[in-house]
């Protein structure tokens, strides 16, 4: 682990979400790539900590979005795919 930085339990624990859940919404680009510790392990910042619980909270979950949804780095998200 390294020093200063939250693991993914932290997370979990304030956003009463499950590891698979968390792991999705980053893989997606919603919330801030964590960085890797010497095991492979996810470890955030304090900074991403707050950002992550802020996007939850002010997305309910990311449920509550208007048109299409906007990811972490800013790219937009087609809330609207066509099915072929």
């Amino acid at each position: 682990m390294i020093a200063g930085y939250y693991r993914l339990k932290d997370i979990l624990q304030q956003i009463d979400r499950n590891k698979t859940t968390l792991i999705r919404w980053e893989e997606a680009g919603l919330i801030p790539k964590a960085l890797r510790d010497s095991r492979g392990w996810r470890c955030y910042s304090k900074e991403q900590v707050d950002e992550i619980i802020r996007r939850v909270q002010d997305t309910n979950y990311f449920h509550e979005t208007v048109g299409d949804q906007i990811n972490f780095e800013g790219h937009v998200l087609d809330s609207h795919p066509n099915h072929a």
